[in-house]
C-alpha cells in the first residue's frame, strides 16, 4: 500500500509525525532516569516527591502538553515559514504542510494551520492552569515559554540568512561560497540546541521536582544543549547529500557532486556539507558548479558521510562536550544529586572516553567509556559494589553514545524517514521524485 501525501486533517492532528515519534523520548528518558537512578535509586530514597501513581501522570501531561501541543504548534509555524523552499525538496515535498498541483500551500491551508497552531496554543494554556498538578505547573509553564522564546530568534536568522543565500546565488555566487562557515550559520548551530535543553530540564524536574540544584540543571541542560546540538547538525549534514545534483565518478577517490542552486534556500546546511567534503577521509567532493535541475540521486542515498569522519567537526565537538558533561551528570545523580569536584574527576573520564569514541567511531570504546564513567561515579559516590549505581552513572552516556554511532552509520534515506513509510513507498511530489 502507498502512503498517502499529507491531506489538512492529517497535518492538523500531528504536522511533524518524525518528531513526534523520535524526541518524544528524551522528555520521557529524563523524568523516568531522575525518578529512578536520584528519588528510588538513592539509598534512603528522596522524600516528599509524588508516588508512582501520580508521576505516571504528571509525565503523561507533561509529554502530552510540551510535544503534543506547544512543540507541534512551534513546527507548524516553522513549516509556513520554510513553506518555498520545502516544496523543492527531496525529503521534505509532500511531507510537510498540504500542498495543491503546484507544491504551493493555498490561502485556505495557512489560515488552517494558524488556526491550529492557536488552538494548540489555548489548549496548552488550559491543560497547564488546571489540568496539571500545583507542584508540575510553573516548570511546565516555563518550558512551554521557552520553546516558543527561543523559535523567534532562531525562525528569524533562518528567514534572514535565506534571503542572503539567494541574494548571494542571484547576484553569481558559487557552491563553495555557501560552504564556509559563518556568525549566522553557528548562532543556528548553538540556537537549536536549546529545545533539547529545555526538553532534559523539564523531564529532570517532573522526575525529581524540587530536588534537583541549581547547578545540576545548569549542568544538564548545557549536557542536551551539547547533544541537541550534535544531534541536529548530524541530520542536516546527511540531509545536505538530499540537495546534490549528479555526481562525477573519477577513475579512483570520491565523487564530485555539483550542488543545487536550493542550497541557497538552506544555507545553514552549507558549512555542514563542506565539513563532509573536506579532508582526506571524505566520501565526496564537491563541485563548484552549480547542477543543472535536481538531477537524480546517483547513489547518494547509499553514502554513509559521517562514518569516516573521526577529526574536529561541529557535530563531534558538541558531542564531545556533551558526553563531558554526562558523565558528570551521571556523577552527580548517583551522589544525590550533589555536584563537586569529584563529579568533575567523572567528567575528565568522560572527555577522554569522548574523544576515543570520536576518534575510532566503533561500539567497543563506547562500551570502554561506558564503564569507566560507570566505575567512577560509583567510586566518588562511596556505593562500590552496588551494580545499580554503576548502571545509572553510566546510563547518560551510554544514550548519548549509541545516538552519535548510530549518525555516524547514517544514510540520506534513514534520515528521510516518515513515519507514514511504514505503510509503503511515500507518493511523489508533483513534478519531482520523492526521494533521490
Amino acid at each position: 500500500m502507498t502512503a498517502p501525501r499529507r491531506t489538512l486533517a492529517g497535518y492538523l492532528l500531528v504536522p511533524r509525525r518524525a518528531e513526534a515519534v523520535v524526541k518524544v523520548w528524551l522528555v520521557v528518558l529524563t523524568a523516568l532516569y531522575a525518578r529512578l537512578a536520584l528519588v528510588d535509586g538513592t539509598p534512603g530514597g528522596v522524600h516528599g516527591t509524588p508516588g508512582a501513581p501520580a508521576f505516571a501522570v504528571d509525565l503523561l501531561v507533561t509529554t502530552a502538553v510540551l510535544e503534543g501541543l506547544v512543540y507541534q504548534a512551534r513546527y507548524a509555524l516553522n513549516d509556513l515559514l520554510g513553506v518555498r523552499a520545502d516544496r523543492h525538496h527531496p525529503g521534505k515535498a509532500g511531507r510537510r504542510l498540504p500542498a495543491g498541483p503546484d507544491g504551493r500551500a493555498t490561502h485556505g491551508v495557512v489560515a488552517a494551520v494558524l488556526a491550529g497552531v492557536v488552538v494548540r496554543l489555548v489548549l496548552a494554556a488550559v491543560a497547564v492552569r488546571w489540568v496539571a498538578a500545583p507542584h508540575l505547573r510553573g516548570v511546565l509553564l516555563a518550558g512551554c515559554v521557552a520553546v516558543l522564546v527561543v523559535a523567534v530568534p532562531y525562525d528569524a536568522l533562518r528567514v534572514a540568512s535565506a534571503a542572503r543565500a539567494r541574494a548571494a546565488v542571484a547576484a553569481g555566487a558559487g557552491p563553495r561560497d555557501l560552504l564556509r562557515p559563518g556568525p549566522a550559520a553557528v548562532a543556528l548551530f548553538v540556537l537549536v540546541g536549546s529545545g533539547y535543553a529545555v526538553r532534559a530540564i523539564v523531564g529532570l524536574a517532573v522526575g525529581a521536582p524540587g530536588h534537583l540544584p541549581g547547578l545540576l540543571i545548569a549542568v544538564g541542560g548545557g549536557c542536551f544543549a551539547a547533544f541537541g546540538s550534535m544531534f541536529v547538525t548530524m541530520t542536516w549534514a546527511i540531509d545536505a547529500l538530499n540537495l546534490l545534483g549528479p555526481a562525477t565518478r573519477p577513475p579512483s577517490g570520491p565523487a564530485t557532486w555539483p550542488v543545487t542552486r536550493s542550497l541557497a534556500d538552506y544555507p545553514h546546511l552549507g558549512p555542514l556539507l563542506g565539513e563532509i567534503a573536506r579532508g582526506p577521509s571524505a566520501v565526496l567532493r564537491v563541485a563548484d558548479v552549480w547542477a543543472d535541475g535536481e538531477g537524480a540521486s546517483g547513489g547518494r542515498d547509499l553514502l554513509r558521510p559521517l562514518a569516516a569522519l573521526g577529526g574536529l567537526t561541529w557535530w563531534n565537538a558538541t558531542f564531545g562536550t556533551a558526553f563531558t558533561a554526562a558523565a558528570g551528570l551521571g556523577a552527580a545523580i548517583v551522589n544525590g544529586a550533589t555536584v563537586r569536584p569529584a563529579e568533575a574527576a567523572v567528567a575528565a573520564v568522560g572527555t577522554v572516553g569522548a574523544v576515543a569514541v570520536v576518534r575510532t567511531g566503533r561500539v567497543w570504546a563506547l562500551a570502554g567509556a561506558a564503564g569507566a564513567v560507570g566505575a567512577g561515579a560509583v567510586l566518588v559516590a562511596g556505593r562500590a559494589g552496588d551494580a545499580g549505581a554503576w548502571v545509572a552513572g553510566a546510563f547518560p552516556v551510554v544514550c548519548l553514545g549509541a545516538t552519535y554511532l548510530a549518525f555516524r552509520a547514517t544514510t540520506p534515506a534513514t534520515v528521510r524517514f516518515d513515519p507514514a513509510d511504514l505503510l509503503g513507498p511515500p507518493t511523489t511530489a508533483p513534478g519531482r521524485a520523492a526521494g533521490p
